[in-house]
């Protein structure tokens, strides 16, 4: 695999797609070089948001996705 910036950064990058995947929000970093990558990792994409206002809006029955064509 071509490392995108260095071996250290790559590997933080992967834990925060795994912790996102799996469900967990937040991170923990040891070193403050960490903080602009994990914030960038954890920002929330518009699909996103938009998913988080159709649950909210909703009554329990099911939709289809706005931006699904």
């Amino acid at each position: 695999m071509t490392p995108i910036l260095n071996d250290a950064i790559d590997g933080l990058m992967r834990d925060v797609i795994l912790d996102k995947a799996n469900g967990f929000i937040g991170r923990t970093i040891i070193h403050p070089s960490h903080t602009k990558y994990v914030n960038a990792m954890q920002t929330v994409i518009k699909e996103e948001y938009e998913d988080a206002l159709q649950i909210m809006e909703t009554s329990g029955e099911v939709k289809k996705k706005s931006y699904i064509q």
